[in-house]
């Protein structure tokens, strides 16, 4: 299977796209079947060494499956796979992503309290308390979650 841009419509950003199905040893009449993305777009039934098909790529979607599958006169059956070809499509719009002002990571809290106030905010294992006549200081591991605005 090959593939060759045809033509690119700005107003809908659609190109269509020639494909070219020529199968090895294949018994005449055989039948062919192009489908995009799982979808059949065009099949009919050839006698000859190749069959030349134009479908439409959608350039909004960046990745799409083109296949074709033929049946020769004996009931052999072969298939291709590829990407469907965006030559012809503009490159896609780079659009921020939330995970670009996502900040995340691990902190250090401490707390300075007076000894009074006795309430333990993390487990013993992870908290580490140091109290110093009235004042008390808790430290213990946290993770913080934020958005950068």
């Amino acid at each position: 299977m090959a593939q060759s841009g045809v033509s690119y419509d700005s107003t809908t950003n659609k190109a269509r796209v020639r494909v070219t199905i020529t199968p090895t040893n294949a018994v005449d009449p055989w039948r062919y079947v192009v489908a995009v993305r799982g979808t059949t777009v065009v099949s009919g039934s050839v006698t000859g060494s190749s069959v030349a098909v134009t479908i439409t790529n959608d350039c909004s979607i960046t990745t799409q499956s083109v296949t074709s599958t033929i049946t020769d006169a004996q009931n052999r059956t072969a298939s291709a796979a590829s990407t469907l070809d965006r030559s012809l499509c503009p490159p896609p719009p780079d659009y921020p992503h939330a995970r670009d002002h996502i900040i995340a990571g691990p902190t250090l809290n401490v707390l300075v309290r007076d000894t009074d106030k006795n309430a333990n905010l993390a487990p013993s294992a992870v908290e580490k308390v140091l109290d110093s006549g009235h004042t008390r200081v808790s430290m213990y591991p946290g993770f913080v979650l934020g958005v950068e605005i």
